[in-house]
């Protein structure tokens, strides 16, 4: 073999082992190329299940969220009605509170009104009495000597005074039927009525008018 053979053939050996490393490489970079193609589809799924995951929670929380505010719209309408209902209570009570106040206030003022009715009255007897104890002393001192007229005068007064006590009140508010007017005509013959006539129309004259005036 000449020398020209050997060096070709060693030129083919090296041509041969180069191509042999090439496609070495080459599968090597291919089998990392596939390894790394895997590495990213799995860190794309693990990526798709972290995300869906994280859909899911968010939906979870949406629907706790809804159903939290659905119940706090329900307690607050629940409340708002019982608010207005005891409001209403409240206010049903403040009326009738109201009302009772002002029919005790009414009966206070009816007794306050009556008191002083009564007080008036009182005023007004005592000076009644006092006019008629003036003129049953002066009829007393000689201007009425008729005994029987003295004993009618006496007996009317008596009897207003009697009525004065209260028998009208006890009665329901009686009126007293209202006498003839002081100076009236007797009779109808014309004859004008004497002191004694005059001081027996008084007291139920007077007592008369008062109860009138009370009922």
């Amino acid at each position: 073999m000449s020398h020209h053979d050997k060096d070709y053939r060693k030129h083919k050996e090296r041509e041969k082992r180069r191509k042999e490393k090439e496609k070495e490489k080459r599968r090597q970079e291919r089998k990392k190329e596939k390894e790394r193609e895997k590495e990213r589809e799995r860190r794309r799924k693990e990526k798709d299940r972290e995300r869906r995951r994280l859909e899911r929670k968010r939906k979870e929380w949406e629907i706790q969220r809804d159903n939290d505010n659905l119940k706090e719209a329900i307690d607050r309408e629940r409340k708002d009605r019982d608010d207005q209902r005891q409001n209403d209570m409240d206010h049903a009570d403040l009326i009738r509170q109201l009302d009772k106040l002002g029919f005790e206030k009414e009966l206070a003022d009816k007794d306050h009104k009556l008191e002083v009715q009564q007080l008036q009255f009182q005023v007004q007897f005592e000076q009644y009495k006092r006019e008629v104890d003036q003129r049953l002393a002066q009829l007393k001192q000689g201007q009425l000597e008729d005994a029987p007229e003295r004993k009618l005068i006496e007996g009317k007064v008596a009897k207003a005074k009697k009525a004065a006590g209260g028998k009208g009140a006890a009665s329901g508010g009686k009126k007293v039927p209202k006498k003839a007017k002081v100076g009236a005509k007797v009779g109808g013959k014309g004859k004008e009525e004497g002191p004694a006539e005059e001081i027996g129309r008084w007291c139920p004259l007077l007592v008369s008018n008062l109860y009138s005036s009370w009922s």
